[in-house]
């Protein structure tokens, strides 16, 4: 992320430039949106479980949570100092039950570890843009939670007219040897009815499934306010 905000300052000086007195109400009413955290998690747990008893990792657990969300609310500081007001932010999904991990387990089921250690970032990342709202009076922001909204389709998948949760779409038949999606690898019929499309990454119809959701659902799914409210002229 610290990557993309060196880019957000070019382009931040190149709006001053052109925009002059209008940039910076131009930048206030601007929706940002922020999807990060799943790659960190995923690191930190594949790392960490090569040496440790995956039941002993409590405290290494504790201080990812302090040092990920002390860089999440830098970035975001940063983004207000630059002007930005208004936040549209996804917390992760149930990272233990991708493709590739329920492939190597012996009853397909999700890592469950793994969730327990996702599932804390929704409520720490809350915590964060609480606290920042304090400081910055004008901020809004709308954090939708991924985590629930995923688990949903996966613990009660026909409402949502799912018929595969577990496997991928495209090169389900070498997921296990950590093949990933080729041009080459052997594709679903219908993609529309699979949760994942690769190892990793939900299909269009899954997001489409989640954007409806922090778009327009309730508390339970996004909060404060869901991404139609925020999006409304101040």
């Amino acid at each position: 992320m610290a990557e993309q905000l060196q880019q957000f300052e070019t382009v931040h000086g190149n709006i001053s430039h052109y925009l002059n007195d209008t940039a910076e109400a131009t930048i206030n009413k601007s929706l940002f949106l922020i999807s990060v955290g799943s790659n960190d998690i995923f690191e930190f747990f594949f790392n960490l479980t090569k040496s440790n008893p995956i039941n002993n990792i409590t405290l290494e657990v504790q201080e990812l949570m302090t040092t990920l969300m002390g860089q999440y609310q830098a970035h975001l500081q940063n983004l207000l100092n630059l002007g930005a007001r208004k936040f549209g932010i996804l917390s992760v999904p149930p990272l233990g039950c991708v493709p590739i991990l329920r492939a190597n387990t012996s009853d397909s089921d999700c890592v469950h570890e793994l969730n327990a250690i996702a599932e804390l970032f929704h409520p720490a990342l809350d915590a964060v843009l609480q606290n920042l709202t304090s400081q910055f009076p004008g901020m809004k922001y709308s954090l939708g939670n991924t985590y629930l909204i995923t688990y949903r389709m996966i613990d009660n998948p026909s409402p949502f007219r799912l018929d595969d949760v577990k496997s991928a779409c495209c090169g389900n038949q070498t997921v296990t040897d950590g093949v990933s999606c080729s041009p080459e690898a052997q594709v679903c019929e219908n993609r529309s009815v699979f949760l994942f499309w690769d190892q990793y990454h939900p299909t269009e119809y899954a997001c489409k499934l989640a954007a409806i959701t922090i778009y327009r659902g309730g508390s339970e799914y996004v909060a404060p306010t869901n991404f139609s409210l925020l999006v409304q002229p101040s």
